[in-house]
């Protein structure tokens, strides 16, 4: 049992992100006009590390969406753009903050426009002229995905361990979970965990409960794609032997924390990959034991 719920979780672990990598993509909307018109047959350009790449020219309508999984620039990292112009040419060049900057020919010029989020900003307006300026904004979508009310559902490994739970075999069971997070990192969350365990040594079964709450931060909230965060965990746990197993009902408390991975999904929905550590200590007719449970999850996040 404990091999085979680990092998399983572990494989949920290793193939959720590759289905949902490609979520972590998103696209920018490129507008260039001058003296209040679009500008049509702009390339808006990727300079890196001595590397040009066109990633998208503009229309007739002055617009260009940019595909931003087509760079390698890393989502979240502050990006430079500016005009360049040769002869009768132009182009909006974007370029790494700090990085090298093409090598202008005589009959160029390089204008410095500003600077945007790789990621999180979604329009790019650049206006052409004598003092050439953009303009980048980020929608409301981006900046609050990921924040607000959530309920979470999903399969879970519990491992109890140490010498006074060696006897308590690892379980496969679930966990539910309501929470909220705000825009700044810092959430909340309350839930229920129910596992089944064998002993060892016995035909007889027992049965885990743990009733928790759980304080959390995350990180790169400001941004879509991956956001790993850390929390705490403090809840009330209950060891319950099946009826003829000649054992009584075990409660006490567990303290501890751990950490975890949200990947977008479909919509709305979130992928939560996580595990937790706790100190766990139960008594029952005042004899105390003590030990740790491991818990490997992961949740459907709404």
């Amino acid at each position: 049992m404990r091999r085979s719920s680990i092998l399983l979780l572990a494989g949920l672990a290793l193939s959720l992100p590759s289905e949902v990598r490609g979520q972590d993509i998103a696209s920018m909307v490129v507008r260039v006009q001058a003296d209040g018109g679009p500008v049509a047959d702009v390339p808006v350009v990727v300079f890196q590390q001595g590397d040009r790449r066109v990633l998208a020219t503009t229309e007739a309508s002055g617009l260009a969406v940019v595909d931003l999984g087509r760079s390698r620039l890393l989502a979240g990292s502050s990006v430079s753009a500016y005009s360049a112009q040769c002869a009768e040419s132009i182009e909006v060049m974007l370029v790494p903050a700090g990085g090298d900057l093409p090598v202008m020919g005589d009959a160029c010029s390089l204008t410095a426009l500003g600077s945007l989020t790789w990621g999180q900003d979604e329009r790019l307006l650049v206006v052409l002229g004598e003092e050439p300026a953009m303009r980048a904004t980020a929608s409301e979508q981006v900046r609050t995905s990921g924040t607000g009310f959530r309920f979470q559902i999903g399969p879970v490994v519990s491992a109890p361990s140490g010498s006074e739970l060696s006897g308590i075999s690892s379980g496969f069971g679930g966990e539910l979970q309501l929470g909220a997070d705000g825009a700044s990192g810092l959430g909340a969350g309350a839930g229920v965990g129910y596992t089944q365990h064998s002993l060892t040594g016995a035909d007889e079964s027992m049965s885990h409960l743990s009733v928790f709450v759980e304080p959390r931060f995350s990180f790169n909230m400001d941004r879509p794609g991956v956001r790993p965060y850390v929390a705490g965990r403090v809840g009330y746990v209950v060891f319950d032997p099946e009826a003829g197993a000649g054992l009584l009902k075990e409660t006490g408390l567990a303290f501890g924390g751990g950490a975890g991975l949200v990947f977008p999904a479909i919509g709305s929905t979130m992928v939560d990959l996580w595990t937790r550590l706790t100190a766990v200590n139960v008594d029952v007719d005042g004899f105390d034991r003590s030990g740790v449970d491991w818990r490997l999850g992961g949740s459907l996040r709404f």
